[in-house]
């Protein structure tokens, strides 16, 4: 069956705007990009991707991106992605890969044959890439640590690393340090590193976000404070600026406070400084997977939405656009999300100011309103937020069929892991699709019957859809 592919993750954003060019990293890179692995790695915050749209903005070359998500749980949904990042460049690439894969998911069990398997298809996606390209081919595998915990990647990774062909470059980012042996690659000297260390902030650095972005007046001892505290940490220094302003040295800052906490140290003195619409706004908002300023009014009453959201993105605050609707070149309206670690920060905030009930009550709203708009995905999941698991399962029961045919493993699987067993097992017709999506997604054909078995005994009379059949 084929996978269904999110083009977003295979698509590189456009590099930040008022960024301070790290033409000493840049260059790094530059000089090493001969080598068939490039690992930048470092903590949330350091600014690894950045560094990497930098460079590839002002490298003329062709380049495939794709963006790894923590539901990217099997191997098969690794390699298609793999497949399909390159098939931007040249679309007719990757169809013997393809269908290795759908050989071999139909008919072999992959805990028993991982290896076998991973072998067969990164030998084919290598052949095919042989015969595609000829000229050097950047792959930027962004944020690989959420794949890290995955049985297949270490042996995946160096399996390509075996037979490498020459004109193919990986740049990985990740928070963590290789999740694979690059023993062989260094001894080949086809591997190179950056890390933490390399991507601070020097002075110099910290001076021109200072004066050119934030156009702050700091004296030279004031920078050197900054770079020094922070130990050139870029996220801190964004929001230390955002914090405090041209009053940075009238600030009393507590020496021994560590960066693990600074974010919600300044997000704090961030969120104090605004007026309380906003601040009402904000963890109103903080539920919300993304939003636009019709939902705010509509669903959260919020009448100033427009104001306030031009207010958030004004004052760069955490916030960024998800999506833009476009009709006959006007925009016709916007989806806005927030920054991973803020919105963090705000849900821990609406739980200090609202009760479990009430938030509970909320999400409710949420997935009622998105049901009403046929928005199913986004409905169950608030369902399950509060709790909900009745009108959860409906929906699932409902939407089951449509997503399996496209493909949507990874969504149906978050599902089940999230509804608790007990409440599925009272249920025939949600026990048989959990056998099902254990059969095709996890490829665990002995659970699946186990789980086919106690439906039919519970629920006789259920439809069987063919592919239970084959």
């Amino acid at each position: 069956m084929q996978e269904l592919i999110i083009h977003s993750r295979i698509t590189a954003k456009k590099a930040p705007e008022n960024t301070i060019p790290r033409s000493r990293l840049t260059k790094r890179i530059h000089e090493n990009i001969n080598n068939n692995i490039l690992f930048i790695s470092s903590p949330a915050g350091y600014g690894k991707t950045t560094l990497v749209q930098e460079y590839l903005y002002g490298n003329p070359g062709k380049y495939a991106w794709f963006h790894v998500t923590e539901d990217i749980i099997t191997f098969y949904s690794f390699a298609s992605y793999l497949v399909h990042s390159l098939k931007s460049l040249v679309k007719d690439f990757g169809e013997p890969v393809t269908g290795v894969i759908n050989s071999l998911q139909d008919t072999i069990q992959f805990s028993s044959n991982s290896q076998t398997i991973i072998t067969s298809v990164i030998g084919t996606f290598i052949n095919d890439f042989i015969r595609h390209f000829k000229e050097d081919i950047i792959i930027v595998l962004d944020d690989l640590h959420n794949a890290e915990n995955r049985e297949w990647l270490k042996p995946a990774i160096e399996a390509l690393a075996d037979d490498f062909p020459e004109n193919l470059h990986l740049i990985i980012t990740s928070r963590n340090v290789p999740p694979f042996d690059t023993s062989k690659l260094k001894a080949k000297r086809n591997y190179f590193e950056l890390t933490s260390k390399d991507l601070l902030f020097d002075i110099k650095e910290t001076e021109q976000v200072v004066k050119d972005i934030y156009g702050f007046n700091y004296s030279q001892e004031d920078v050197k404070f900054i770079s020094r505290f922070l130990n050139g940490w870029i996220t801190g220094i964004h929001l230390m600026l955002q914090a405090f302003g041209n009053e940075f040295n009238k600030a009393k800052l507590e020496k021994e406070r560590l960066p693990e906490t600074l974010f919600n140290f300044f997000a704090n003195d961030i969120f104090k400084k605004l007026s309380e619409s906003t601040q009402y706004f904000l963890l109103n908002t903080a539920l919300l997977e993304d939003f636009d300023k019709d939902i705010c009014q509509d669903l959260l009453l919020i009448k100033n939405s427009s104001e306030i959201i031009n207010e958030l993105v004004n004052k760069n605050i955490f916030i960024e656009t998800t999506q833009v609707n476009i009709d006959n070149l006007k925009i016709i309206s916007q989806h806005y999300n927030y920054h991973a670690l803020f919105k963090q920060y705000l849900l821990s905030k609406l739980y200090e100011v609202k009760s479990g009930e009430e938030i509970r009550s909320l999400s409710i709203r949420l997935a009622e309103y998105y049901k009403s708009k046929k928005e199913s995905e986004k409905a169950v999941g608030y369902y399950i937020f509060s709790e909900d698991y009745t009108n959860a399962s409906d929906l699932i029961k409902k939407s089951f069929q449509s997503l399996f045919d496209a493909g949507r493993f990874e969504v149906i699987w978050k599902w089940f892991e999230q509804v608790p067993e007990e409440f599925i097992k009272n249920d025939g017709e949600l026990m048989f699709n959990k056998g099902l999506i254990i059969k095709y997604y996890r490829g665990d054909r002995e659970t699946s019957l186990a789980y086919f078995t106690k439906a039919i005994e519970q629920t006789p009379n259920i439809t069987k859809p063919d592919i239970y059949y084959n």
